[in-house]
């Protein structure tokens, strides 16, 4: 169960990061 949160965690602060990256070029 552990693993699983920490998956999701780190996809979560992927998709996250990758949208900020898309906001500073939209920008």
């Amino acid at each position: 169960m552990g693993s699983l949160s920490v998956e999701l965690c780190r996809r979560a602060s992927q998709s996250v990061l990758e949208r900020l990256k898309l906001s500073k070029n939209l920008e």
